[in-house]
């Protein structure tokens, strides 16, 4: 018995739905457009939801223990903040400029890239992947010199309604 014998239908019917759907192939689109800035929404997300939440769960029965949870909650929801600005504010651009070039390099008769959307697609993604490596030490900079000053921020916020 093969794999692919055993629950066709699920596999088409997520397919069907996925190409059905307006809004998923409208947010397909849009993260296609700017996979960077949507990379930086999920690392945003997970950053500032899932791994606070984690942390905050796992009881803790001294001060100090606690105040090491608050202060890596607040790491954690200021690398998502950091990470999502950064992404914004160097990828859109970037990724604007991309596609101008992709649009002429898709319609010049003597390019590689003429009338292949595969390969501007390609291209988009390679520069984008190298961008984001090359960019790695701005990242690390802005991480280093905000997360810091939130995560204190979010400290001094925590305890005062906490004493509340």
């Amino acid at each position: 018995m093969r794999i692919n014998n055993i629950k066709p239908n699920i596999y088409q019917r997520l397919a069907n739905k996925i190409e059905k759907s307006p809004r998923l192939q409208n947010i397909l689109k849009k993260v296609d457009s700017n996979p960077s800035l949507a990379n930086g929404m999920f690392v945003c997300a997970t950053a500032v939801l899932l791994k606070p939440t984690t942390i905050m769960a796992i009881p803790t029965k001294d001060k100090d223990s606690k105040e090491d949870a608050i202060y890596s909650s607040a790491k954690s929801i200021g690398t998502g903040f950091v990470d999502l600005a950064i992404a914004y504010l160097l990828f859109v651009p970037i990724n604007k400029h991309l596609d101008k070039v992709g649009r002429k390099i898709f319609n010049e008769a003597d390019s590689v890239y003429f009338h292949n959307k595969e390969r501007c697609s390609a291209y988009k993604s390679i520069f984008n992947r190298v961008a984001k490596i090359a960019l790695l030490p701005i990242f690390a900079w802005a991480k280093f010199a905000f997360i810091t000053p939130l995560a204190e921020r979010y400290k001094k916020y925590r305890s005062k309604h906490e004493s509340k």
